[in-house]
């Protein structure tokens, strides 16, 4: 019989990589230096595999190498929580399963800059840092209105999508004292509303089965809902106007979730009041984006699972999802695609 092979398309992490040593019937191809392969030679070492393992920076393409597989490939593993760079028609076509990191720490990771966001954008820290920058500390000390911030005190935290990332963030936010945490999803999450409840009293996380009625409830909105077509632009004009003049818009989702083009519309209208964004559309930022103007919204480019244990942790969660397909075991994190 012979041995399944996978194609890894990036560096790993050597505690993802040593998975492999207890299998020695897999074969392995992957890059043997410090730097991974050119999108070319990825795609010419493709060919014949049984899975691909799609690694962060090599993302863009993956879909050109998993072609090139052909059709002896069984499964592929990515490491990240998001997938909407692959195309999924194929892979069902294809009858090709998926696994990705959502067991992984990544989701607590991004959940981390969530919060951080939240707060950032709440407390109006751009706005504190650029009068600093400037030099103008006594122009606004001790005026109490000058940034227009506020405190997560008695407030209520709108959560779009109640996955790992929307309850990490709601979990984590919940210490600050919140009036409640209201969430909207694809369906209602009784354990995870069950373990806030039973920390903070009935009632303090409840859902809601329309968005459009629980942004108007909302001092914070967090957008933490994966891409996918009834996601993608699901923040528009209409739903920005539904904002109270005093919210916060945060997303550690996907740039394309929310109408870009929208927002700074209704940004130059006066909502939200603030914002805090880890995503955008296109990533990088072009540093002529009109989002730079608004001095009330904090930026960052992307980095919500980027730390170097919940990297090494996603890419362990990829590497096992892969190996337990071709070994005949369940996936720790399977997407299901048929």
């Amino acid at each position: 019989m012979s041995r399944a092979r996978i194609l890894v398309t990036g560096i790993l992490f050597d505690t993802a990589a040593a998975i492999f040593a207890k299998h020695p019937s897999i074969e392995v191809i992957r890059a043997p230096g410090p730097e991974p392969w050119s999108r070319d030679v990825l795609i010419e070492k493709a060919k014949g595999v049984d899975a691909v393992i799609s690694l962060w920076p090599q993302a863009h393409f993956v879909q050109d190498v998993i072609k090139s597989a052909g059709s002896s490939l069984r499964v592929v593993g990515v490491d990240s929580i998001g997938y909407n760079y692959l195309d999924l028609p194929y892979l069902k076509e294809h009858s090709i399963r998926l696994g990705n990191a959502g067991t992984s720490n990544i989701a607590d990771a991004t959940a981390e800059i969530g919060v951080f966001l939240t707060l950032a954008a709440t407390r109006r820290v751009s706005l504190a840092q650029r009068a600093l920058n400037s030099g103008n500390w006594k122009d606004w000390n001790g005026d109490l209105t000058f940034f227009g911030s506020a405190t997560l005190l008695n407030k209520t935290i709108g959560v779009v999508g109640f996955g790992n990332v929307g309850f990490g963030v709601a979990k984590r936010l919940s210490g600050f004292g919140l009036g409640r945490i209201l969430y909207h999803s694809r369906s209602q999450k009784l354990e995870s509303e069950t373990k806030l409840n039973g920390l903070h009293g009935a009632g303090f996380c409840i859902f809601c089965p329309t968005l459009d009625d629980m942004l108007p409830q909302s001092d914070v909105v967090v957008i933490a809902v994966d891409l996918n077509t009834s996601t993608q632009h699901l923040i528009d004009y209409r739903r920005l106007q539904l904002l109270k003049p005093t919210a916060v818009l945060v997303n550690v989702s996907r740039g394309a979730v929310i109408v870009q083009d929208d927002l700074v519309r209704s940004l130059k209208e006066g909502k939200p009041a603030a914002a805090g964004l880890d995503v955008m559309t296109p990533e990088p930022l072009p540093t002529d984006s009109e989002l730079f103007q608004f001095p009330q919204i904090t930026l960052l480019p992307h980095i919500g699972g980027d730390s170097s244990d919940a990297l090494a942790d996603a890419q362990t969660v990829a590497v096992k999802n892969v190996v337990q397909a071709l070994v005949g075991e369940e996936m720790e994190s399977e997407v299901k695609l048929f």
